[in-house]
């Protein structure tokens, strides 16, 4: 029956086995469900698509057309977004170098660039004119957590600048104390 449709989905989605007991608010939280005949499930771990045929011409095609033109690159086009801000917050873990500070200022600033190029040129909060391509592209989104993944990575990001400056403030100022403690050393040699 189409009732079970989107408890499948959501099963399949997730590898998940017989053996589990699915929570049936996850399922309708999740599960995207734009006609009684067809249910979309997304995860970290895959995605499935459930339908059952019902002789109409677009479910005979929907696998051959819709599915490959469609769903794969909106799957591919969220995938690709998770992988990029991977590799952005792994490029965002690093040890200070408080004796070349350049570097670290340098590698901040290539940071916020590559984040504002991505806002601008990668992200798309809209991917279509047909609302349920929406809401299937709003579901991979939130099954990959990439506004948190990105939201973390902002904060990340601000965070080092905030205490890569302070390191480096306190490094300035101890070697400003130590040139100015052996400028008062050598004044007072000389006085002697």
């Amino acid at each position: 029956p189409d009732s079970e449709l989107p408890t499948l989905a959501y099963t399949l989605s997730r590898r998940f086995g017989s053996d589990y007991q699915i929570a049936p608010e996850d399922v309708t939280q999740t599960v995207v469900r734009t006609f009684e005949n067809v249910s979309h499930a997304m995860a970290t771990q895959g995605a499935a698509i459930t339908l059952r045929q019902s002789g109409a011409a677009f479910i005979e095609a929907f696998c051959s057309s819709a599915v490959p033109s469609t769903y794969l690159p909106l799957a591919i086009l969220n995938y690709h977004e998770y992988l990029h801000l991977l590799h952005l917050t792994q490029e965002c873990a690093f040890m200070p170098n408080v004796k070349e500070p350049k570097c670290d200022k340098d590698r901040l600033v290539r940071m916020r660039v590559a984040l504002a190029a991505f806002r601008l040129y990668f992200r798309f909060g809209h991917v279509s004119d047909l609302a349920h391509h929406n809401q299937v592209h709003r579901a991979w989104r939130n099954a990959l957590e990439l506004d948190r993944m990105l939201q973390d990575l902002v904060l990340d990001v601000r965070e080092a600048e905030q205490v890569l400056s302070q390191i480096h403030r306190t490094a300035e100022q101890e070697r400003h104390d130590r040139e100015a403690k052996a400028e008062q050393e050598r004044q007072e040699r000389d006085a002697k």
